[in-house]
């Protein structure tokens, strides 16, 4: 897209004040120092860096806009000229692209290298400065007076989107690892950004709906129909000794122990998903799409379904596996065979909108160390559960969480920078993923990578939402109050409705829940523990966020059998009030 002179000065004039304008908004001293008009870095070393990442980003930008300008300046020069005219139906070669790219991973790749230069010199007073880092400006003004440069010169609105959303997202990189002084620990992220990364995950939540009830819609079909009427009684019994008996021997020769067996179908699905996305790939290539969806609805639904599984068994399952490799300290397999440990986490995790370390890290490292806490990222405690839209906010705080974010802010904060690096390398892994897809076919990139992201992001944030809903504000950290359990629940996926046990002993086996659950249940009675019976955690969270009080007393198990109805539901409400921290 071209704009007509006169309106391409109009268009590089304008957009240059406004970024440089913005650049100014974010930090004055920044623009001074980007330019050499503040203060300078006092080692050579430091000088020489800085210099040779400013000459390099601005060679980048240099190189682009000629590479690219081709077609602008030709006719921008004949609206100024006689010169002949521009063949309109001229298009910029796509190896233009390159120099931006290689521009911006440079910048990323030299801050990073500062940062490490810094740490191995034992200076830090940079960073408390929250100015620079080894006299390093911002990338903030860099990048915004970039855009404006590059865009004045291309005007392509698909490049301004995609520059302005890469940059965005640098940007709030930057700012989470670099801003928050050593030793100082923050207890979330400002409410205006949580809402509106909230809005993000929710704009999917109707697609998510619908796909999960068509999956619950699956496993009725399948398994009363077909498996449960089709096939006799005792061939399903056998089936399942016989399964689990080729399991168990499998599990004796690979496995660190033979319990771990019923983990296997689930590394095998971890082979299947990437296979099945590889060939919807193909499939989108072969035959591409025009209609108004952003990718072929038949290969996209087929996909999903799959990838999901019937009553979302494969997605609960991964998940849930994930976690509890995360938890253990004992690797699954043993031998030739330990190259599968951890290899659904950086594999087929991912095409489920998992980020790589968020559980070895995020979960263990903030989730388990505050229980639900003020200070957890992940906790609900400081939102008034009684009123639906509070879940919104949450979404947003759990999106920063889930992609690990708002976890390498924290840990940072807290000064466990190894723990902040290892989650933020899984975090670039994940997004450089999905900026990669982007930038090969953004439509496959949006179906089949970001909507599983923001589909993860939906469901567990509800998950989670619902199993530390209930708070006592005069005992916040009493675990038999901030977690919930459900007995006899319709989806117990490796006993996780024992959540009150899993947070008091975290690497306990999953065998073991109820046991321990028995053992201490007089204990659960006297704290008037959150139990609940005959239901699951999506349930719940439906009755929480339609303020369905009454039915929730319903399903709570008062374990002293001395409260009345009202009394239940008097004592639901008061726990689901916000706890200020």
């Amino acid at each position: 897209m071209a704009y007509p002179p006169p309106y391409d000065l109009v268009f590089v004039t304008s957009f240059i004040a406004i970024a440089v304008g913005l650049a100014v908004a974010f930090d004055r001293r920044t623009l001074r120092m980007m330019f050499f008009l503040g203060s300078s870095p006092t080692r050579w070393g430091q000088l020489a860096l800085v210099a040779l990442n400013w000459i390099v980003s601005w060679i980048f930008v240099t190189t682009f806009c000629l590479q690219s300008s081709g077609y602008q300046t030709l006719r921008t020069a004949h609206a100024l000229s006689d010169l002949p005219p521009v063949n309109p139906g001229a298009t910029k070669d796509s190896s233009t692209y390159f120099p931006l790219l290689l521009g911006s991973l440079w910048y990323l790749v030299t801050v990073f290298a500062c940062l490490s230069l810094h740490n191995r010199n034992g200076d830090d007073r940079h960073l408390h400065t929250r100015r620079t880092v080894c006299g390093v400006p911002h990338p903030i003004a860099l990048y915004w007076v970039t855009t404006a440069l590059v865009l004045a010169i291309d005007k392509n609105p698909t490049e301004a989107a995609v520059l302005v959303v890469s940059h965005l997202a640098a940007i709030l990189l930057y700012k989470i690892y670099f801003s928050c002084p050593k030793g100082a620990i923050t207890s979330g992220i400002p409410s205006k950004i949580g809402f509106l990364c909230g809005a993000l995950p929710l704009a999917t939540a109707p697609l998510t709906v619908a796909l999960v009830t068509s999956t619950i819609l699956i496993y009725a079909v399948l398994n009363h129909l077909c498996w449960g009427t089709l096939v006799p009684r005792r061939l399903r019994q056998m089936v399942k000794e016989q399964g689990r008996g080729l399991l168990r021997t499998v599990a004796r020769s690979i496995m660190t122990q033979e319990r771990l067996y019923v983990y296997l179908p689930t590394y095998v699905l971890a082979l299947l998903i990437p296979v099945s996305m590889l060939y919807v790939f193909a499939a989108e290539k072969a035959m591409p799409y025009d209609g108004w969806f952003m990718v072929n609805p038949a290969h996209f639904v087929v996909y999903h379904l799959f990838r999901l599984g019937p009553y979302f068994t494969f997605f609960a399952y991964t998940h849930a596996t994930v976690h509890i490799e995360a938890h253990s300290s004992v690797p699954m397999f043993k031998g030739r065979w330990r190259v599968f440990n951890r290899l659904i986490e950086w594999g087929s995790f991912m095409f489920y909108g998992g980020v790589p370390e968020g559980y070895k890290v995020g979960h263990n490292k903030v989730h388990h160390k505050y229980n639900n806490g003020i200070l957890d990222d992940s906790a609900t405690m400081e939102f008034d559960r009684n009123h639906p839209r509070q879940f919104i906010t949450y979404l947003g705080k759990f999106y920063l969480f889930w992609s690990g974010l708002s976890v390498a802010w924290h840990l940072h904060g807290r000064g466990e920078r190894g723990l902040a690096w290892k989650q933020l390398k899984g975090t670039l892994a994940y997004y450089g993923i999905m900026l990669t897809l982007l930038a090969i076919n953004w439509r496959f990139a949006l179906a089949y990578w970001v909507y599983p992201h923001l589909e993860a992001v939906t469901l567990l944030a509800a998950v989670n939402y619902t199993w530390h809903a209930w708070v006592d504000p005069k005992d916040p950290d009493n675990d038999y109050i901030t977690s919930i359990t459900i007995l006899d629940g319709h989806y117990n996926v490796f006993e996780a409705d024992y959540h009150v046990v899993h947070h008091q002993h975290p690497t306990l086996s999953y065998e073991d829940y109820p046991r321990f659950f028995e053992k201490e249940i007089e204990i659960y009675k006297k704290h008037k523990a959150t139990i609940f019976r005959g239901t699951q955690a999506f349930e719940l969270f439906v009755l929480i966020i339609t303020n369905n009080i009454d039915r929730l007393a319903t399903l709570f198990v008062d374990l002293s059998g001395e409260m009345s109805h009202e009394e239940i539901k008097e004592l639901l409400q008061s726990r689901m009030r916000a706890v200020p921290g």
